[in-house]
């Protein structure tokens, strides 16, 4: 049965569908894409050390989104930071990497999680990242310390060993060092795997005063896909060995036969360091009467004889070596000045 409805209805009926029509048309429309897909190669790895790398997200729907600053990794080698987090329609935002590489995994995969504040009725969007880390050279260890007293010298060393055969590998400089450490570099083939190694010696001269501090040093190499490499050095020194006093100076005037000058040194040690030798340079002008007070003290009587010395300054260096165990010595250096002043 047909129902006539009148005019009137019938205009409100067909603005009721416009106006249904209208909303529809103009409710929100929510996509973002990452640009260079969600699949992405990073490329071979050669340095341990960690990396930047970014992803682009745009905004490929017609109303704004909110990201999440809680970006879920596959991995704690990984961490992601939203440089802008709320992207308006066509925009772009950045999202940044900070990568650690494994040294012992090959091919590496890093996922991502990235979600959304707003709309959260939207699925979080995904990334995996893939890249080879390549041994081209390594250095063992990458941290170490060195230990020991003011005025005392400690040595330690790293090695740098080449994974390639492609050309020779060579250590062209080392920056990052303070004034008072010194290295020695010596380096051998390995015939077992006809490889190179090349050991770097870091020899520490302690400041007179005690100190502790950290340093971030720099090994460059002629590698041009890897030229270079961090290791973290750590340098403190107490009082563990120590002289009163620190030097020795002697000025002779009017020298006569049979003249001495002799100053008493107080050698002290701690931490079960014992001294083992107390000795002097090469010279017979300068003479030790040594007597021990205590395992750890020592009185030492240093003559300085200036029969036969040169006119000017004549510098010398009493050594203490000091061990405990299984530590490495100590050794603890006493400058010794002696002045022969021209006649006037």
């Amino acid at each position: 049965m047909l129902v006539d409805i009148p005019s009137t209805y019938q205009k409100y009926f067909l603005v009721l569908f416009i106006f249904s029509l209208s909303c529809s048309s103009s409710k929100d429309n929510f996509s973002c894409q990452i640009i260079g897909g969600p699949s992405q190669s990073i490329g071979p790895v050669y340095s341990s050390n960690p990396f930047e790398w970014f992803l682009t997200l745009k905004n490929t729907g017609s109303s704004p989104i909110l990201l999440s600053k809680q970006i879920k990794t596959s991995c704690q080698c990984t961490k992601a930071f939203v440089l802008d987090d709320r992207v308006m329609p066509g925009k772009v935002t950045h999202i940044k990497l900070l990568i650690h590489p494994s040294q012992s995994v090959r091919d590496q995969l890093i996922t991502l999680s990235i979600p959304f504040l707003e709309p959260q009725t939207i699925p979080p969007i995904s990334c995996k990242l893939t890249f080879k880390f390549v041994k081209r050279w390594t250095i063992t260890p990458k941290a170490f310390s060195l230990t020991g007293a003011p005025g005392t010298v400690s040595e330690d060393a790293c090695i740098v060993k080449s994974h390639s055969s492609e050309h020779r590998l060579r250590v062209t400089s080392i920056t990052g060092l303070p004034d008072f450490i010194t290295t020695k570099l010596q380096s051998r083939h390995l015939a077992s795997d006809d490889s190179e190694e090349l050991s770097i010696s870091f020899i520490c001269k302690f400041p007179a005063e005690p100190i502790s501090q950290r340093y971030s040093v720099f090994i460059h190499t002629n590698d041009e896909k890897k030229p270079k490499e961090k290791i973290d050095l750590v340098v403190e020194s107490k009082s563990i060995i120590y002289s009163n006093p620190p030097s020795i100076f002697v000025s002779f005037r009017d020298i006569q036969q049979g003249d001495k000058e002799v100053t008493r040194l107080d050698l002290t040690t701690q931490d079960g360091y014992l001294i083992e030798n107390i000795s002097v340079n090469e010279t017979s002008n300068i003479s030790l009467d040594t007597q021990k007070v205590k395992d750890n003290n020592f009185l030492v009587d240093v003559a300085v004889d200036p029969q036969n010395l040169s006119k000017g300054i004549h510098r010398y260096h009493l050594s203490a070596i000091a061990r405990s165990g299984n530590k490495k010595p100590l050794t603890l250096d006493v400058p010794i000045i002696v002045v022969i002043p021209p006649e006037n």
